[in-house]
């Protein structure tokens, strides 16, 4: 995991080269984790979703979950995550776990999940992380969200 500056000290730790990290706000951060999401449904994953773990896991603020029909699609839905990450000059770390059908890439505040159907059942990370909330989000006008996105009704 990378280092990442603590809000409650408002100590700003480096990256691995021992350069400053960029500090982000909360709505940088979820503006990331939107557009992560964004990403994910634009090469049609599906049950896309966005849960705050902030109050829970204390390492990062949102977790994007989301699923692939097959391990392909699972690295093309990571890829993707990670140029639209990139776009608002966040860089991850590189991603794990293409072979698994499980793929984590970690965004410092945002850490994305992109799963096979049967590891998402398996692992169940919603049910793990039931007390997060979630956060709804959209798909940018004009495009229609994937099957089982989390939309604002």
């Amino acid at each position: 995991m990378q280092p990442r500056e603590t809000r409650e000290t408002g100590i700003r730790l480096t990256s691995d080269h021992g350069t400053p990290r960029k500090t982000s706000t909360r709505e940088e951060t979820l503006q990331l984790a939107t557009e992560i999401a964004r990403a994910a449904d634009s090469k049609k994953a599906e049950d896309v979703v966005i849960l705050d773990i902030s109050r829970t896991l204390g390492v990062a603020d949102f977790f994007v979950i989301c699923t692939a029909r097959s391990r392909k699609q699972v690295a093309v839905v990571a890829e993707a995550c990670e140029l639209a990450a990139r776009r608002l000059g966040t860089r991850g770390r590189p991603l794990e776990g293409e072979e698994t059908g499980w793929v984590v890439a970690d965004f410092v505040d945002v850490v994305l999940h992109v799963f096979e159907e049967e590891a998402r059942r398996f692992y169940d990370l919603e049910h793990l992380w039931a007390d997060s909330p979630r956060i709804e989000w959209a798909p940018p006008p004009g495009v229609a969200a994937a099957p089982g996105a989390s939309k604002p009704e």
